[in-house]
């Protein structure tokens, strides 16, 4: 079924190296502001449940939604994309 596959689908992005670092770095950083999910989701301008979908690996942001995350969290390095960021952080 439809859902079955869009299931397997999420489970196999929450595997992507840069999903799981992504997913670390939004947990570290919320932690260490003493922020959550709900907070960052209005900061961002989106829903909770897609920062949610971000803190689990599900996806990620695409270019405002990336650079705003950024921002939010008051990440130091402003990478040109997501792989940049793991290359500078990791």
């Amino acid at each position: 079924s439809l859902s079955k596959y869009q299931e397997h689908l999420a489970r196999k992005r929450r595997k992507r190296q840069t999903n799981k670092e992504l997913k670390n770095l939004i947990s570290s950083r919320l932690k260490e502001l003493g922020k959550n999910q709900s907070w960052l989701a209005e900061q961002i301008g989106v829903s909770y449940k897609t920062v949610s979908r971000y803190s689990t690996g599900g996806s990620i942001p695409q270019n405002e939604n990336f650079e705003k995350l950024l921002f939010a969290l008051e990440v130091k390095i402003m990478p040109k994309s997501l792989e940049d960021l793991i290359e500078n952080v990791g």
